[in-house]
């Protein structure tokens, strides 16, 4: 089955296929005696999948870090990608 036949029912945006993506990592570098960092990120991405050989991506990330030392941080990523299938 070719992508295009998937794709082509999906005439709301009238090309491609869009698709929402969501993710919650977390990190405990603790382990018992010893103290460590710990982290956590939300990330959000939105795909487009415009021809059956390309797919465009976007992620934005939000990264909060929890330092022994330092107390909390935080950081936000935004990333885009593209890939070709050939």
């Amino acid at each position: 089955m070719r992508l295009r036949s998937l794709i082509n029912p999906l005439e709301l945006f009238t090309r491609g296929a869009w698709e929402l993506a969501a993710r919650y990592s977390y990190l405990n570098l603790e382990d018992g005696a010893l103290e460590g960092d710990r982290g956590e990120a939300f990330s959000l991405g939105l795909n487009w999948y415009p021809t059956e050989y390309l797919k465009l991506m976007f992620n934005g990330t939000h990264i909060e870090r929890e330092e022994v030392a330092d107390g909390t941080e935080s950081e936000a990523l935004i990333q885009t990608r593209m890939q070709v299938y050939f």
